[in-house]
């Protein structure tokens, strides 16, 4: 099983978030922003594939990328002596994962095995395909509406922020007497020279709330809700 080439495709200008969503972090070049939105994929490139091997690799380089394991976590796994078993983790979710094209050819990367395809059939694929594209882009774009809308004309009130990131690190600190493993947050990041100004606001936008959750926290609304499982390291797992 032969990994020939991997890489990260990271989006388009096009297909970038709203201004809201940029973060500060830089691209290698130091000039590329990034997005909390951004879409990316993995492209994976072998000779043949290990039963859920794709999304073994996917899970653990999502860890990488959350700050929950270093980037030498790979190196350390594929040492098969050193660590001649598997970690126990869930793998990353199968919804994204493609089987994008097969070839059947030789080193020169040609196809050995022709496939004979029709004009009707191309159509109808094509035709079926732009359907599901158009669909689901509608969707999409009413969804992300929602959040833009949300962070401009939802508000809430300084109290309630202030006891939702209080009930957070109280939630934090018992989950941390449980384990010994710990990598959440415990103490509030709150910028003490400008509590003064926050104060005397009583009400703020959802926008202004999500940037104080995540500045004072580090978390921002996913998928996942609002669990924040205590992350062990994978070497000090079971096997």
């Amino acid at each position: 099983r032969v990994i020939k080439s991997a890489k990260i495709v990271v989006a388009t200008d096009a297909e970038r978030g709203s201004i809201d969503d940029a973060v500060s972090a830089n691209g290698d070049d130091g000039n590329h922003q990034y997005h909390y939105h951004d879409t990316c994929h993995f492209e994976i490139i072998g000779q043949a594939f290990l039963w859920h091997q794709i999304r073994c690799i996917v899970s653990v380089l999502f860890m990488v990328g959350k700050g929950l394991e270093s980037p030498d976590i790979v190196d350390h796994l594929l040492d098969v002596e050193t660590n001649p078993g598997k970690p126990s983790y869930p793998m990353a979710d199968e919804l994204p994962l493609v089987l994008h094209r097969c070839s059947y050819g030789g080193t020169d990367g040609g196809d050995r095995v022709p496939f004979r395809r029709s004009v009707r059939d191309l159509w109808r694929v094509a035709c079926d395909l732009e359907k599901r594209w158009e669909e689901m882009t509608l969707a999409a774009a009413r969804l992300r509406d929602g959040l833009d809308s949300l962070l401009i004309e939802a508000t809430v009130t300084r109290g309630d922020l202030e006891t939702y990131v209080r009930e957070i690190l109280e939630e934090r600190r018992k989950k941390s007497r449980r384990t010994s493993h710990g990598n959440l947050l415990l103490t509030d990041r709150r910028d003490e020279s400008t509590a003064g100004a926050r104060a005397t606001s009583s009400v703020i936008s959802w926008g202004d709330a999500l940037r104080e959750i995540d500045s004072r926290l580090g978390v921002r609304p996913t998928p996942e809700g609002q669990k924040e499982p205590l992350h062990i390291p994978l070497l000090q797992r079971s096997r």
